[in-house]
């Protein structure tokens, strides 16, 4: 699957990069699933999400779309 996704091709950094990652494997024909994580509530600390991530992230699935258009 990364072989005819074309790793190498890829724009995005984290968040951004799965989308990406799903996107393309979805055009690609692949069949997706998701498969449910259960995450324990923190205790301690920040999260490390931030909201240029966000943005980003965002900005990508529209960026993605548009090119393809």
């Amino acid at each position: 699957m990364l072989e005819a996704i074309d790793v190498a091709r890829l724009r995005f950094s984290g968040y951004a990069f799965l989308i990406e990652v799903k996107y393309r494997s979805h055009r690609h024909g692949f069949r997706l699933a998701e498969v449910p994580i259960i995450f324990v509530d923190r205790r301690f600390g920040v999260t490390k999400n931030s909201i240029a991530n966000i943005a980003q992230s965002a900005w990508a699935v529209w960026a993605m779309r548009l090119r393809r258009g």
